[in-house]
C-alpha cells in the first residue's frame, strides 16, 4: 500500500551495484600490488631496503611459489 504519496520499490527490482564499488574508499588512491610489495617488505625489513633487495625478495618468492604450486597435484 502506498502511505503518504512515497514509492516504495522491490529491492529486488533495482541493479545491483558490484561489491568492489560498495565498499571503496574515495579518500585513498589505489595502490598497485609492487606498491603494496615494497611498502610491506620495508615496515618488516626496515626503511632503507634498497629497491634491488625488495625485487631479489620477490624474485626468490614467486620462484618459490611456481615450484610449489606445480608440484601439487591436481585437485
Amino acid at each position: 500500500m502506498n502511505q503518504g504519496g512515497k514509492h516504495h520499490t522491490n529491492l529486488a527490482q533495482q541493479p545491483a551495484t558490484p561489491r568492489s564499488k560498495q565498499h571503496r574508499s574515495t579518500s585513498r588512491p589505489r595502490l598497485s600490488w609492487k606498491a603494496l610489495y615494497y611498502d610491506l617488505y620495508r615496515q618488516t625489513h626496515g626503511e632503507l631496503a634498497a629497491d634491488q633487495e625488495i625485487e631479489a625478495d620477490a624474485r626468490e618468492r614467486a620462484a618459490l611459489l611456481a615450484h610449489t604450486s606445480s608440484s601439487r597435484p591436481p585437485l
